[in-house]
């Protein structure tokens, strides 16, 4: 089976934007009647995609970017150039992101009159989603959101995303879905995971001790994983991304669990993965 042989799972952060696009790429998925959409015509090929992607932009570069601030509101929202070689994802982001600007505006009109009738200065909310480029090829491109926003409350947050795009079949894929076995290569990432964390908490924590949910390794099924390289290295990591709050307190930060592709793990890539690589 090639990539893009039928439509697969995204992985998404709890964020609003991440959580809105996931749902709008499961419906496409699932619950669209058959019609004569591209989605429906031959895959393109890995070359046919090499040289589409020397050609001029089909996006103007300051689509894909919102940018709103008001007196109670900071909402930010871009995305690669990359993108516009994909005009159906850009399309269902630019969706998420608007849902997200007027939700946000919702909440900045509560949050004014909330501090006005309690007399307190005024603290505008903030949304300002980042999205860049992990791993591109002909075959693929990985994407990794970052939002930071404040929405009242003792400190600003920081949330992921992510997404793996099929660039022939226009089709969302999960970072297993580049392995042949895809459970197998699932339970072995997930058991480098917890340990590289162990690691990385330690190198944090030093010798205090942490019990409860911040001692345990959270499910790698709850949080945005990602391939990570380049058209030099191919796929070198696999990343597990977790946001505060979900390995530790928020003084710890966010973690960023890199997962070596070494000789084991790259062995139980798909041929047409690494084919793609060359």
């Amino acid at each position: 089976m090639r990539i893009g042989d039928g439509m697969k799972t995204m992985t998404g952060s709890t964020a609003v934007p991440g959580s809105l696009l996931a749902a709008l790429l499961v419906l496409a998925a699932c619950d669209r009647t058959p019609d004569p959409t591209p989605a429906e015509a031959e895959p393109r090929t890995a070359t046919e995609i090499a040289e589409d992607d020397v050609e001029p932009l089909s996006i103007p570069e300051e689509d894909l970017r919102i940018v709103e601030e008001t007196p109670t509101m900071v909402f930010r929202w871009q995305v690669p150039p990359a993108l516009a070689r994909h005009p159906k994802l850009f399309a269902d982001m630019r969706v998420a992101a608007e849902a997200s600007r007027i939700k946000l505006g919702e909440l900045a009109r509560e949050e004014a009159q909330f501090r006005v009738e309690r007399d307190l200065p005024p603290a505008p909310v903030s949304e300002d989603t980042s999205w860049t480029v992990s791993y591109r090829s002909p075959a693929l491109l990985s994407l990794v959101g970052e939002t930071h926003s404040y929405t009242g409350g003792a400190h600003p947050n920081l949330t992921y995303g992510s997404i793996l795009w099929d660039r022939q079949n226009e089709a969302p894929l999960s970072a297993y879905d580049l392995f042949e076995d895809a459970a197998a290569a699932k339970t072995e990432i997930a058991l480098r995971y917890c340990a590289a964390l162990e690691r990385a908490r330690a190198d944090r924590r030093g010798d205090a001790v942490i019990e409860g949910k911040y001692g345990e390794c959270p499910a790698i099924d709850d949080q945005p994983v990602v391939p990570v390289g380049s058209s030099e290295t191919g796929i070198a990591m696999i990343r597990v991304l977790l946001a505060p709050y979900v390995a530790g307190p928020y003084a710890e930060g966010a973690y960023q669990v890199d997962v070596e592709m070494d000789e084991d793990l790259s062995a139980m890539l798909r041929n047409d993965v690494i084919g793609d690589e060359t």
